[in-house]
């Protein structure tokens, strides 16, 4: 006898053989916790499956079945609300779909175990998302999956024990100084620590600027788990450069197994919010085979989770990498535009790809920058309701000294967005390209220097927000130093 649960046919069916057919022997009825055409008791069913049957495809199949629905197949008159397990065993789910357009399908599903599995599993999926307002106490927002249930979790900073939460607990907010700082959490049960999850997030402002000439000799912001990056003496100047490789030549694929692929990942923990114009500067030496292992420059917008190629290198990229070994007297400078990324804060990463055969010195790199120190940040804020109309706001401080915002107001989406700066005889010593950007409010800051870095005198200003056809403009007064 079958009965309705949840709005399907179901019948308790044959324990389940771990091979070959289903046999279908009849099973006593399910409890239920309503009224039905079942009885109130069953017997203990170790493992068990309930079927399903349905008319039409599973969900996401390819074949659409418009007329897809439950079979009637029992005649009883009352809705089943639960079907209870006996006092031990697994018990699984059967759908079984059936239709004119598509072919016969059967598929097994996990309902419930009881008791529950009892294995000791770490958790997963740790995600730290810092706030990025303040160089000191900066929120970090630090999440994760549990994969088991624990008495306690464990949080640590940097190897460094931060919190014990009681139970399961999934989230937990720390407050952390300027930093790239390494996450990890564990569970625990009565004496035993699971494994540990972990991740990596940098805590502190963050502006349209970063660089590393890695003269401290460490590294330090550079996130590089399983690849063997480290600091080195071939430098292009002063006494440390980078590279996948510090002592040797880089490795390839474990075993010599045929077109198999290993990566050595650096990536610069710092991330960037990029004005337009922006550019990533370094110098490096490429010494990989030609035309089967590179050295590969990525960009990822969102966080670590993607990441895109801008550029590829190999021996055959430069002469002076020709002979396959690193000399200070090799490196070439590198410049990539990161105009496609404009506005959005990116993070960077080095990657380089071998194969299973030929191996040479490998990747060095040295004085990045993402941006020069002068560069100028572009803030952007959602307003609680969309704007009325185009707004330019007076600059602060004014008179400025350092620094002034000029704030201004979007109705709309716009792709065409300028601000220029004119001394009081009408030249022009700055121009910037903003767009496109969305509705809302913006915040341009002037450094008080020219577009070619120069710091201006004092005097009075004027900036002009060209917006498409629209014109409005603001005097700034500036003071000496």
């Amino acid at each position: 006898m079958t009965s309705t649960w949840r709005g399907m046919s179901v019948e308790p069916i044959a324990t389940r053989p771990r091979t070959g057919p289903i046999n279908r022997p009849r099973w006593p009825r399910p409890t239920t916790r309503a009224r039905s055409c079942a009885p109130r008791s069953a017997p203990v069913i170790p493992t068990c499956f309930l079927s399903t049957r349905w008319r039409g495809p599973a969900m996401g199949s390819k074949h659409a079945d418009p007329s897809a629905r439950p079979i009637p197949r029992s005649t009883c008159s009352h809705r089943v609300e639960a079907y209870f397990a006996g006092v031990t065993g697994t018990y699984y789910l059967r759908v079984t779909h059936v239709g004119a357009n598509t072919d016969w399908g059967e598929y097994d599903l996990l309902a419930f175990e009881n008791p529950a599995s009892s294995s000791l599993q770490a958790p997963s999926g740790l995600r730290a998302t810092a706030g990025h307002q303040s160089d000191s106490g900066d929120p970090v927002d630090v999440q994760w999956l549990n994969s088991s249930p624990y008495d306690s979790v464990k949080l640590y900073r940097d190897s460094t024990l931060l919190a014990t939460l009681v139970g399961s607990s999934s989230r937990y907010t720390d407050y952390a100084d300027r930093g790239l700082y390494r996450y990890e959490i564990s569970g625990v049960r009565g004496i035993t620590e699971t494994a540990r999850a972990s991740g990596f997030e940098f805590a502190g402002l963050v502006g349209c600027h970063a660089e590393d000439d890695f003269e401290s000799g460490a590294a330090a912001y550079w996130v590089t788990d399983g690849s063997s990056w480290g600091t080195t003496p071939v430098a292009a100047s002063g006494a440390w450069a980078f590279t996948d490789s510090p002592a040797g030549t880089y490795q390839g694929c474990a075993g010599g197994a045929s077109g198999c692929k290993v990566n050595a990942i650096a990536s610069f923990g710092v991330p960037v919010r990029l004005p337009p114009g922006s550019h990533l500067d370094y110098d490096q030496i490429c010494d990989t085979e030609q035309g089967f292992d590179f050295c590969i420059v990525e960009v990822s917008a969102d966080r670590g989770g993607t990441w895109a190629e801008i550029a590829r290198f190999d021996m055959g990229s430069d002469p002076a990498w020709a002979n396959g070994v690193a000399d200070p007297t090799a490196y070439r400078h590198a410049s990539l535009d990161l105009s496609t990324f404009v506005n959005k804060l990116v993070l960077i990463r080095f990657r380089l790809e071998s194969d299973e055969l030929i191996q040479y010195d490998g990747w060095y790199v040295d004085n990045i920058h993402i941006n020069d120190a002068n560069c100028t940040s572009l803030v952007s804020v959602p307003p609680p309701g969309r704007p009325l109309s185009l707004r330019f706001s007076p600059p602060s401080p004014n008179p400025g000294l350092g620094s002034a915002r000029f704030g201004f107001e979007l109705p709309q989406h716009e792709n065409q967005v300028e601000i220029a700066v004119y001394d009081a005889s009408g030249r022009v010593l700055r121009r910037e390209q903003l767009g496109p950007l969305e509705p809302g409010d913006h915040v341009w800051t002037w450094n008080g220097r020219d577009g070619a870095g120069r710091t201006v005198g004092p005097g009075v200003y004027f900036a002009r927000l060209r917006v498409g056809a629209r014109m409005l403009i603001q005097k700034a007064a500036w003071l000496a130093r």
